[in-house]
């Protein structure tokens, strides 16, 4: 499955809480819904792909969790009033969801939707990177526009904090044996870190 965000009628240009749900075999439209309370931001799957998590931005700034089966929404985060849900994501167990908003970043229990914990952490860019451990046992995001942490899932602790881009960082990616994480920033520079 693929799925992706359409904040554009195109029946008027007017923007509105699309997303549409492809069979990516096909290229085929699967589903489609408008029944998100604002403008959709951020999208991920569950680990099974039976639900999809989107981050809105705007006013209300919530996290929605949907059935990929029929479109219902089946669950609600409200976020901060005000405070844009900017990426996210969803460990590979299928136990968190880790999303970056303006507020930083927060940890949610996928199955009773309580927080787990929140570390600050405030980007200027538009869509903050976010990046999950291949194990699910840390994440990484960026504090500012160009220190990267390292949290650990478990303990909910930084285990790792790195300096050395100029310019804002816009991606992060573990290596597939989880021992390194790359940064890349605006300027073209990409650096390696060891992790602990």
């Amino acid at each position: 499955l693929a799925a992706v965000l359409d904040a554009f009628n195109p029946e008027g240009g007017q923007r509105r809480p699309d997303w549409v749900l492809f069979d990516p075999q096909t290229g085929e439209e699967r589903l489609r819904t408008t029944s998100s309370p604002g403008i959709g931001s951020a999208i991920a799957f569950s680990p099974d792909a039976a639900n999809v998590v989107i981050g809105t931005s705007g006013s209300l700034g919530s996290v929605l969790i949907y059935d990929t089966e029929i479109g219902n929404p089946i669950a609600e985060i409200e976020g901060e009033s005000g405070r844009s849900q900017l990426n996210l994501a969803w460990t590979p167990d299928g136990s968190t969801i880790v999303v970056v908003s303006e507020a930083g970043v927060i940890l949610w229990d996928a199955e009773t939707l309580e927080p787990l914990g929140q570390v600050r952490a405030v980007s200027s860019a538009r869509q903050p990177p976010l990046s999950l451990s291949p194990d699910g046992r840390f994440v990484a995001a960026v504090d500012g526009d160009s220190t990267v942490f390292v949290l650990d899932l478990n303990s909910r602790e930084v285990v790792a904090s790195f300096e050395g881009h100029v310019t804002q960082v816009t991606t992060l990616a573990f290596s597939p044996d989880g021992r390194w994480l790359a940064s890349g920033a605006v300027d073209g520079t990409i650096l390696l870190w060891p992790l602990p």
